[in-house]
């Protein structure tokens, strides 16, 4: 009887200080998360992504219209010149968007559609069939048409292979 009693004594004690650090580490530890500088988080690069395509869907049609006489303009005029600018672009991608040559699985996850496995296809068929040269290329990846397509062009670019 007396050693029943010492057993429960003994699970309650143990069970409370589990119970209570369980809660300490859940609710104690407030301490930001290590992340070293000049870092951003995936979900703070989309955040960007979606609010800066958001106000260029905001831009007025004339002015859209505008810019896209100037490109026009610009790309008669300069020749070759409008060859090195192209390339320089796919070099140096906008830094709100994903880049898809060098996004990792675990940061394709993260995309509004792609779920692990598609992120690990999508990473499979970059190293299989080389580096993505269009956001369209991603419809080489089983899964991806052209539905999941267009909601995925204002989130991702295409920049330089990763190294």
């Amino acid at each position: 009887m007396m050693r029943n009693a010492v057993n429960r004594w003994l699970l309650t004690g143990g069970l409370t200080v589990i119970g209570a650090a369980l809660l300490w580490n859940a609710l104690g530890d407030s301490r930001a998360p290590a992340v070293p500088d000049g870092w951003t988080a995936v979900n703070e690069r989309l955040e960007s992504a979606l609010e800066s395509a958001d106000d260029a869907a905001e831009e007025p049609a004339a002015a859209g219209a505008a810019k896209a006489e100037q490109r026009s303009e610009g790309t008669a005029e300069a020749g070759e010149e409008s060859t090195d600018m192209r390339a320089e672009a796919a070099v140096e991608p906008d830094p709100g968007l994903l880049d898809l040559n060098r996004a990792t699985a675990e940061e394709l996850d993260f995309l509004p559609g792609i779920g692990p496995a598609k992120a690990r296809a999508m990473v499979e068929d970059r190293n299989r069939n080389g580096p993505f040269r269009s956001v369209d290329d991603l419809t080489r990846v089983k899964g991806i048409g052209p539905k999941l397509l267009d909601k995925l062009r204002k989130l991702v670019t295409v920049g330089a292979a990763a190294p």
